[in-house]
Parts: structure tokens; C-alpha cells; sequence
């Protein structure tokens, strides 16, 4: 009988069924192309229109890619691969998409966790996806998130950096979300790097699951599926 599963490219990525991976690639959905590939083709399509307002901010595609890809950038620096998870909790804020994107073009998928979520349900998350890298904000109403963040490093293995977002000075080990997120110094030379390196990165579609038995947060992607081409 066969094999009624693609095999993922990845441990711990959950493969779509061989029948409909088929009819997906026939139908054109899938084309083998990355989601940060896909972003970066409709920002150059139109670099100076607005695609992302924050309150009085207001970025273009053309930003928000010359930031994604020099944070992008850094987080290869850092240790950061294609595949390796990186825990995503902020608010609904311009740091957050900027932070999506530049893991899309990295290759590193996000996992998605709520700002209510507190240092049980971080770790919790922390510890079923084992990820490379944490993204928090400091202080979050009332909360400490910079401070959960830490412990939940610390009780899981495999954790290498801490970042915080609007901290006056991120405690010892942690890094400065505005310095992940300025924007690239060769902005073109740095699209062209991770446009070069794109092939070799896996292709997910997140979906949600729980990250641990029942009573325990939600997170994405804990349980994800492959693309593959």
C-alpha cells in the first residue's frame, strides 16, 4: 500500500496528504515558492505604496522590507536558521508584522503566542516547540513580559536570546527589539542575500494546536503542515 503521506522536510512538521498535496500543486496553489518570497514579489511590485499603519506610523512596502530583511539579517548573525522556531509574543503593533516577515524570509517559522499569555503558558509553549529565539515586549499592560521571557529560557533548553521590545535597557543576555528591527544598511543587498538563500528553507502552513495536554494555551505553529513541493 502507499505511503499515504509526504514525508516533511522537517521533524515535527506534520505532512499534508499525498492526494491532496496533488490536486493542490495542480490547481496552481502551490507553487513551490516561499511565503517570504511571495511578500518580498508584491512589495517590489509597489515599494512606495502604505501596507502597514500603527497609529501615527505609516510604512511602506518598501520599509517594512528594508526593516524584515535587515532583522532577518541579524537573526542569521545571531545563530538563527531556516527551521529553527522563533516565539513571537506581541502586540498587535508594526514590531509584529516586521518581525512575521522577517522570519519568512529567513525560513525560521513563527510561533505565534498571545500577549495574555503568562509565564505558565509561555513556557508551556516554550518547551513543546523548542525555539531558537523569544520576542517579547517589555512591560505589557501591567505584566513582565521581559521577565517571563527570561525564566522560560532558562527552564528550556535550547533557548539562545531573549528579545525585548520598548525596554529602556534589556536585562543582561537580552537583545534591543528596535536594533533586530532597523532597518538594513544596503537594503537591496540585503533582499538579494535572502532572495539567494530562499530555496534551501522549508514551506509551512500554520495551524493551530494545542502546546500541551488539554487546559494548556493554544499556539501556532506547535502543530503545523508542509508545503513541499
Amino acid at each position: 500500500m502507499p505511503n499515504p503521506r509526504v514525508v516533511p522536510p522537517v521533524d515535527g512538521f506534520v505532512p499534508w496528504p499525498t492526494e491532496a498535496a496533488g490536486v493542490y500543486r495542480a490547481r496552481g496553489y502551490w507553487e513551490g515558492r516561499p511565503l517570504g518570497s511571495r511578500i518580498a514579489e508584491a512589495a517590489r511590485a509597489r515599494p512606495d505604496a502604505v501596507c502597514l499603519v500603527d497609529g501615527d506610523v505609516r510604512m511602506t512596502f518598501r520599509e517594512l522590507m528594508a526593516r524584515a530583511d535587515g532583522a532577518a539579517l541579524r537573526m542569521r548573525d545571531l545563530g538563527v536558521r531556516a527551521a529553527d522556531r522563533v516565539v513571537v509574543q506581541l502586540p498587535n503593533r508594526w514590531e509584529h508584522v516586521v518581525m512575521t516577515v522577517a522570519c519568512l524570509r529567513l525560513g525560521a517559522p513563527p510561533v505565534w503566542v498571545l500577549p495574555q499569555y503568562r509565564l505558565r503558558e509561555l513556557t508551556e509553549v516554550v518547551a513543546h516547540t523548542g525555539p531558537r529565539m523569544i520576542v517579547v515586549p517589555d512591560v505589557f499592560r501591567g505584566f513582565d513580559h521581559q521577565g517571563a521571557a527570561h525564566e522560560a529560557a532558562r527552564s528550556v533548553e535550547g533557548v539562545e536570546h531573549v528579545v525585548v521590545g520598548g525596554a529602556s535597557a534589556p536585562l543582561s543576555g537580552g537583545l534591543d527589539l528596535a536594533e533586530l528591527c532597523a532597518p538594513a544598511p544596503d537594503p537591496e543587498r540585503a533582499s538579494a542575500s535572502m532572495d539567494r538563500s530562499r530555496r534551501t528553507r522549508g514551506r509551512w502552513r500554520c495551524s493551530n494546536s494545542r502546546a500541551g495536554p488539554p487546559g494548556c494555551p493554544r499556539s501556532s505553529p506547535a502543530r503545523t503542515t508542509t508545503c513541499p513541493t
